[in-house]
């Protein structure tokens, strides 16, 4: 009976064990239900359960906050209506049943749309639960939101090929769409344009506007072109003020020209920026496939090689390409070089022309006239390289080379004893607009012991009228330091008038072509006698450029012209003999008082 008894009592204890494992596993399985549960709930992405008939059984927390519903409207209704027709018509196409196959699905895209319409995207991963014998009861799906993403990463797509200020194709897209426009061209036996833009003055514009107007006017110029294209075309900012346009299927070159006369028009219309007017041009050059080039870079560099051809015949006007462009493209680029090259092996000269007093004849000034020695071409004068210096921006290095250099020569001749005279130096616009232009004209009358009053600056009235409000502003720094300002060629340019009353201007020059016919034109009398009354009026100082016979600087005398400057009293030449000059005038008497610096008091 007690072995019985013991029996009994370990079969209990046996399976009140048992029970308490069965508790433990239980309890075990409920904590790990709930954690299970609390990761499904708080995970910081999307999921669902979903039944055998696509029944939602569950969604977490970051399902219903991303898709805008509450658990009651979602549970037990289909999951594929959440999702864009688009996206249900391919899940039940092919997503479902390679799912059934399978058993799994991984990072397939969908779009849903939420609550209140937005549709967003998502990346789908899912798998089955099954039952002991391992038949499906439900599906588990994890759903990742890439809308951000998706939309960072076509930014950044789009950013690769597009310009960031103005939203038009970048020259990456651009030579892709010339490659396949030349594929196609090919294949088709038929034609197409590359039109390469450059506007006309650009820098000028951020220069007195800033960048911020400049930005802007591109963005309206971009506007524009973008609004002339035809079906089919494509225009590109490649940078900075360049664009170029591609024009396809071409039966000829006459719809290239159309579309450049368009693009003139569009773009010299007014442009208000910040309440002020502007107005710019465009220079154009045009490319044909295949008469101009076979392959993309071809057709670029000869569309710009026309494009700058139009610049250098007056800008604001279009040029298709011709072979012979090909050839002075090579000797301009060779000339860019050999000019910046000549500064650094001192091969620049400056000679000097007379300006006289027109009673007397005495030297009272002189202006400064640079001169090349170019390797293998002899000495060269300024009209054979200076536009292009323009052009480049050389001008402003070689500018400040020849006023240091006109004023280390003024203190040699001071030096020597000569009595003073001024020095007529030539100011480049781009010069003039120079932030720094001022502290460096500056810092170079320190450095060589000049003064400014024996500076004359001579700027053309093509040039004042660039950019008239940056002009007087440096033109009041420049008066600043004593210097006196000279308007060149007066009297050639628009506006004549208007420049007297608004820029600070101590002298006239009258232009040659007004002397020239002095003899024998009425007009030209009448003309060069007005000028003197009206300089005479405005307390000016004049001098007449282009004087080449006696006949000439008699009458100009009896107009009381009071200095003279041309071939009759000196052509340009070297520094010593200036000082040979200076020091055999300086032993007579002069015939009447002068200012203290060169012209006539």
């Amino acid at each position: 009976m007690l072995s019985l008894a013991v029996a009994a009592l370990f079969l209990i204890v046996a399976l009140l064990l048992a029970l308490a494992r069965s508790r433990r596993r239980l309890r075990a399985a409920e904590r790990r239900e709930a954690h299970y549960r609390a990761l499904f709930e708080r995970a910081p992405v999307m999921m669902h359960s979903v039944d055998r008939e696509r029944r939602l059984l569950s969604v977490n927390d970051a399902w219903l906050a991303t898709l805008g519903y509450t658990r009651a409207e979602v549970l037990g209704r289909d999951s594929s209506e959440f999702l864009t027709p688009e996206s249900r018509r391919r899940a039940l196409e092919s997503v479902v049943p390679r799912f059934v196959r399978e058993g799994s699905l991984r990072d397939v895209d969908y779009q849903m749309r939420t609550r209140s319409g937005e549709i967003i995207d998502v990346q789908l991963s899912a798998i089955w639960e099954t039952d002991a014998e391992g038949r499906p009861l439900r599906t588990l799906s994890v759903l990742k939101d890439v809308t951000e993403a998706r939309r960072l990463a076509q930014r950044m797509a789009h950013l690769a090929h597009h310009d960031a200020l103005t939203g038009l194709p970048n020259r990456v897209l651009f030579q892709d769409r010339v490659q396949l426009a030349c594929a196609t061209a090919h294949s088709r036996g038929s034609r197409f344009a590359v039109v390469f833009m450059d506007l006309d003055h650009f820098k000028h514009v951020n220069d007195s506007l800033g960048h911020a107007l400049g930005d802007q006017l591109l963005t309206t110029v971009s506007a524009r072109l973008a609004g002339i294209l035809r079906g089919g075309d494509t225009v590109c900012r490649l940078g900075g003020d360049e664009f170029v346009m591609l024009l396809p299927d071409l039966a000829d070159a006459g719809p290239a020209g159309e579309v450049a006369e368009r693009i003139l028009d569009a773009v010299a219309q007014p442009c208000w920026l910040d309440g002020t007017e502007v107005r710019i041009g465009v220079s154009l050059g045009i490319a044909l496939y295949p008469q101009d080039g076979e392959d993309p870079a071809t057709l670029m560099k000869r569309a710009d090689t026309a494009m700058y051809r139009a610049k250098r015949e007056g800008r604001n006007r279009f040029h298709f390409h011709s072979l012979a462009f090909d050839h002075e493209a090579s000797v301009r680029l060779q000339l860019e070089a050999d000019l910046r090259r000549g500064l650094a092996e001192g091969r620049y000269r400056l000679h000097y022309q007379p300006v006289v007093e027109a009673r007397s004849r005495q030297l009272v000034a002189v202006e400064a006239l640079v001169r090349w020695d170019r390797d293998g071409h002899g000495l060269q004068g300024p009209a054979s390289f200076i536009p292009v210096a323009e052009e480049t921006g050389f001008i402003v290095p070689l500018g400040q080379w020849i006023l240091r250099q006109a004023c280390e020569q003024l203190r040699a001749w001071s030096l020597a004893g000569p009595a003073p005279i001024s020095m007529a130096i030539n100011v480049s616009p781009l010069q003039l607009v120079e932030p720094d232009f001022a502290d460096r004209v500056a810092q170079t009358l320190q450095a060589t012991g000049i003064e400014g009053a024996q500076l004359v600056f001579e700027l053309t009235e093509s040039a004042l009228a660039r950019d008239p409000q940056a002009s007087r502003d440096a033109l009041l720094r420049i008066k600043a330091l004593g210097i006196r300002v000279a308007v060149d060629d007066f009297g050639t340019g628009h506006s004549s008038l208007a420049h007297l009353k608004r820029f600070p201007v101590d002298t006239l020059k009258i232009d040659r072509t007004f002397v020239r016919d002095l003899e024998t034109d009425v007009d030209s009398r009448e003309i060069v006698r007005a000028m003197l009354a009206l300089a005479q009026s405005l307390h000016l100082q004049v001098v007449a450029e282009g004087v080449e016979t006696e006949a000439q600087a008699r009458l100009l005398g009896e107009m009381a012209c009071p200095a003279l400057q041309g071939f009759l009293f000196g052509r340009p030449v070297e520094p010593q003999a200036i000082g040979d000059r200076l020091r055999a005038q300086a032993g007579a008497a002069p015939s009447r008082p002068q200012a203290r610096h060169g012209l006539p008091a």
